[in-house]
């Protein structure tokens, strides 16, 4: 618990190692937290707050620590920050780059020799006491060795070789200087080539900016190119569905399912809507946000591969072959399903599932 406390602890001094080491937890505990969490918005933003809260505390006992403002950590806690909420929420590799800058200006206060001499324990000194990280057990400790001394009328005395207080046989601790051979040497190398290390801090900058610009241009490239192409694109998909939407199957609450000829699952139903065409893609991650992933009553979330409208108002919502199975097994056994802001009852499905052979298998 202590430990804990240390690590959101605003006063005291971290050493080199130990800002380095919560630095790399903090930046590349994103790598796996975004694969855990998936799209939980709420769950990343908790890990932000908590990956930044520790950062920042860092820098600033780091600055302490080397006897610099500490204005320095806060800044570099900032773009920090700033790179965590790009990683989570900017759906592209590139946005990995943007590590680079933040991991640059943290090697920047990694490399600052400390200010003076101090005790530190695990990296850290201040008000938190952590002294019991470096209590000794009293059965590792080895058995002083004891010599017998004569006495006058022939009793035994046994005295200790070492005569010291029992404290003296406890751990001590003493103030010294903390040093990183690889820190020295960085800070050696940036003092020798300070044009060199600005030219690099600026690189990191230009990719970090990258990161992020790059894809909405892309995003923005894309969605234009579909704008302009959509009616001869809308007519395409017509011709090209007509012919694999195979084994109708109508569903109790005014829906349909069809198979196209790879057994990749259709849903289709009716609704009022003027414009034709592609409504979401998952290749572009375009369009309606809410035709994304049908959902479940019970949570059940599956991707749709794209979503269509023809016709003014008939809906197409096109799976992928490999999530036909599970789609509708879960359409025989939940309640309810939500797409594109359409809600429909599945009372019923299992017994018009069960009716048709090419669909009875998934559904039992």
């Amino acid at each position: 618990m202590q430990f804990i406390k240390s690590l959101f602890c605003l006063r005291g001094h971290d050493n080199a190692d130990r800002f380095l080491t919560l630095s790399l937890s903090s930046m590349f505990g994103c790598f796996f937290i975004n694969a855990l969490l998936l799209g939980s918005a709420v769950a990343k933003i908790v890990f932000i707050v908590v990956a930044s809260a520790i950062f920042f505390t860092s820098a600033i006992r780091r600055c302490r620590d080397s006897g610099i403002r500490s204005y320095n950590g806060i800044a570099i806690s900032l773009v920090m920050i700033l790179t965590l909420a790009i990683i989570s929420f900017v759906e592209s590799k590139l946005s990995f780059l943007s590590l680079i800058l933040p991991l640059v200006l943290a090697l920047y206060l990694f490399a600052r020799p400390s200010e003076q001499p101090r005790i530190y324990i695990t990296g850290y000194q201040g008000p938190v006491d952590l002294t019991e990280l470096t209590q000794i057990e009293q059965n590792e400790r080895p058995q002083m060795s004891r010599r017998v001394e004569p006495s006058l009328f022939g009793e035994s005395v046994e005295q200790e070789d070492n005569p010291a207080p029992q404290v003296a046989v406890r751990t001590s601790l003493q103030a010294k200087l903390a040093k990183n051979d690889f820190a020295d040497l960085l800070q050696r190398w940036m003092l020798n080539n300070q044009g060199a290390t600005k030219a690099i801090v600026g690189v990191c900058a230009l990719l970090a900016i990258g990161s992020v610009g790059i894809p909405a241009l892309m995003s923005t490239s894309a969605e234009q190119t579909v704008a302009m192409g959509e009616p001869i694109a809308a007519k395409q998909t017509v011709v090209a569905r007509s012919v694999e939407r195979l084994h109708e199957l109508p569903m109790p609450d005014d829906y349909y399912l069809f198979l196209d000829d790879n057994y990749g699952l259709i849903i289709h139903w009716k609704a009022d809507r003027t414009t034709d065409g592609e409504i979401w893609s998952q290749l572009t991650a375009q369009g309606d946000d809410s035709c994304e992933v049908i959902e479940f009553n019970k949570g059940d979330k599956i991707r749709t591969i794209n979503v269509t409208v023809e016709n003014s108002g008939d809906y197409y919502a096109n799976f992928s072959p490999l999530d036909s199975a599970k789609v509708v097994s879960l359409l025989a056994r939940r309640g309810n399903f939500g797409l594109c802001g359409y809600n429909f009852s599945l009372k019923g499905s299992q017994k018009a599932l069960n009716s048709h052979a090419e669909y009875i298998d998934w559904a039992n």
